[in-house]
């Protein structure tokens, strides 16, 4: 794979650019003591963490036939949205980001976080500069990356064989096989290598490795 034959960059947000991994863990902890259930590590979340998020909750020991899970979901949100701005982006994101600007590359930031908070967060991070569109959704429990991912494509005409997207999870490689483009994940995010690997698309371990395929 070369990255100089795309002209689009398609960036997830949250463990791609943005290394909360270790505030999702700690905020899915205090849910979990505040119903009295057994704590989890970062080894074990990156296991179980999957899309739709409502299962890797119910992996992490909740039970939606006694919760509600929308009542639980956005205790989550609320205690991560009280950390998220106290966070960093990865070694090397805003480096890479610039790289491609450089490059005259388009770059989209496609995430399963809410609209806004998603725009003040990239703008805290300083990278409105570089993005030229941030997509994000019209709730908080990540229903419809996929949807707006492909509409994204279709309504500003961008050609798929020019456009890539990185991201952390297998479901980013979902999205991008629904927008019929390519993908690359990376390792050191919300999902661990041995469930990456089931994708079948390349894998690297860290954001800075981008450079080898330019």
């Amino acid at each position: 794979m070369n990255l100089k034959n795309y002209n689009h960059i398609v960036w997830d947000w949250n463990g791609t650019l943005l290394n909360d991994v270790d505030m999702c863990v700690n905020s899915m902890n205090f849910l979990l003591e505040k119903y009295n259930k057994p704590l989890i590590n970062k080894e074990i979340y990156r296991n179980i963490f999957d899309f739709p998020v409502k299962d890797y909750y119910e992996k992490a020991g909740f039970d939606f036939d006694v919760l509600d899970f929308s009542i639980v979901g956005m205790e989550f949100i609320k205690k991560y949205n009280s950390q998220v701005k106290k966070q960093d982006l990865y070694a090397n994101a805003k480096e890479i980001v610039h790289f491609f600007s450089q490059k005259n590359r388009t770059q989209i930031i496609l995430s399963a976080r809410e609209q806004e908070q998603l725009e003040n967060e990239i703008a805290h991070f300083e990278l409105l500069p570089y993005i030229s569109k941030i997509i994000g959704l019209n709730n908080n429990f990540a229903f419809g990356k996929i949807e707006n991912g492909i509409n994204y494509l279709k309504n500003n005409k961008i050609e798929t064989l020019k456009t890539i997207l990185i991201g952390d999870t297998t479901h980013d490689a979902d999205v991008a096989k629904a927008m019929q483009i390519d993908c690359i994940l990376i390792a050191n995010g919300h999902q661990n290598k041995d469930k990456l690997e089931k994708a079948n698309v390349p894998i690297i371990d860290t954001i800075l490795d981008l450079k080898k395929f330019f």
